[in-house]
């Protein structure tokens, strides 16, 4: 009897399957848009870096959509995009100098969204989405500008770029966070916006290095994005 019960829930589940993969296929396109990030910090970092401020980068790449169901979804790809932030630094070891710093890294990504299509007409449907995101560091910057007041006269320049990964940098390589957002799509043409929350902690062993000479060992460094895109659907 066990073994009966047994081969009708394997039948139940194999016709699932074969149900499920001819209903499942993919359209694949390209996208690209315009990234506003920041970066979370924690006091120590702040105190030092200056508070993050957004900065605008960019993102392009292409698209890989699994549907379930005519309504249902995963929204992936791999994206080339680029995030980091910008601060004004008034205050530097306590002194009154003014230190401008922009970090600019550069990620290979991979969305990971579940979406669901909303009819609003016949070409057009609302699509919000909800779901993890994975990063890899593979470039990038910081560059700092230093200027100060002294007896009357204005001096600084510009410091050699840091590269943000590598041996050299103070940023671990390997991303990851939530991301949550919505968008319309109109025949082949999709358009949204996209919040990404870093959950991961970026602080690499060089800034450790630097923040344990000042007594400090708490350093958090997250990402923080809005990106609003645009893309396409080539079949």
């Amino acid at each position: 009897m066990k073994m009966k019960q047994i081969f009708i829930a394997a039948a139940i589940i194999a016709a699932s399957i074969t149900q499920l993969g001819a209903q499942v296929y993919s359209d694949i396109g390209f996208r690209a848009g315009v990234n506003f990030s920041g970066m979370a910090m924690d006091n120590n970092i702040q105190n030092t870096l200056g508070k993050p401020e957004l900065k605008l980068g960019f993102l392009v790449g292409l698209a890989l959509d699994v549907h379930f169901t005519d309504q249902v979804y995963l929204m992936s790809g791999i994206d080339l995009t680029q995030k980091g932030y910008k601060s004004v630094h008034t205050n530097v070891l306590g002194m009154p100098v003014q230190a401008n710093m922009t970090a600019n890294p550069l990620y290979l990504q991979v969305p990971l969204y579940f979406a669901y299509k909303i009819d609003i007409d016949r070409d057009t449907k609302f699509v919000p989405r909800i779901g993890p995101w994975l990063g890899y560091g593979i470039g990038g910057k910081l560059s700092m500008d230093v200027s100060a007041g002294m007896l009357g006269f204005e001096v600084g320049g510009s410091f050699p770029d840091i590269d943000l990964f590598g041996d050299q940098g103070f940023m671990k390589n390997f991303n990851y966070g939530l991301g949550i957002g919505a968008g319309l799509e109109y025949k082949r043409l999709n358009f949204y916006i996209n919040y990404e929350l870093g959950l991961a902690n970026l602080a690499g062993d060089n800034l450790k290095t630097v923040f344990s000479l000042t007594g400090n060992d708490d350093y958090s460094l997250k990402t923080n994005n809005v990106s609003i895109a645009i893309g396409y659907r080539i079949y």
